[in-house]
């Protein structure tokens, strides 16, 4: 099993990776988005990524990544594709939690790179309609904290 390039959220000023997503459609509806990329990539079996950050708590929805086919002609929250990038830089409502963690050592182990112990730190999100609503330090690997 190849590991997925994961998705990305800016939080306290660094790069983390989303781990997990509570809501099993996803941070994006891509029915609704009509958004079907056909993945070139064993890396990314849904052919595309998200890269997330936090506004004054906002969750906005930065880019969106393509690694994969798609209809170059499509345009998404009115954004059109440049460089396999939508440059969306938009508030999203996601209600829901992601669990996120930095830096990561655990190797190339698909099966492990969502497992929080592997990272420095993870930190469970909450949000409500797009809104932090709360976040907790869910295990830090300098002081074995769980």
């Amino acid at each position: 099993m190849t590991m997925q390039i994961p998705d990305k959220i800016e939080f306290k000023n660094e790069t983390w990776n989303i781990l997990e997503i509570s809501d099993e459609k996803g941070i994006l509806d891509i029915k609704k988005l009509n958004f079907y990329p056909k993945s070139n990539s064993t890396a990314c079996y849904r052919g595309f990524t998200v890269d997330l950050k936090l506004n004054q708590k906002k969750l906005i929805l930065n880019r969106i990544n393509v690694y994969g086919m798609i209809d170059n002609s499509l345009k998404i929250y009115g954004v059109e594709l440049k460089d396999n990038k939508y440059e969306i830089n938009q508030g999203i409502n996601y209600t829901g939690s992601l669990l996120i963690g930095k830096n990561y050592f655990g190797g190339n182990y698909a099966f492990i790179c969502s497992s929080p112990e592997f990272y420095e730190m993870s930190y469970i999100l909450y949000f409500e309609n797009g809104q932090l609503i709360k976040d907790s330090v869910l295990y830090d690997n300098n002081t074995k904290q769980v």
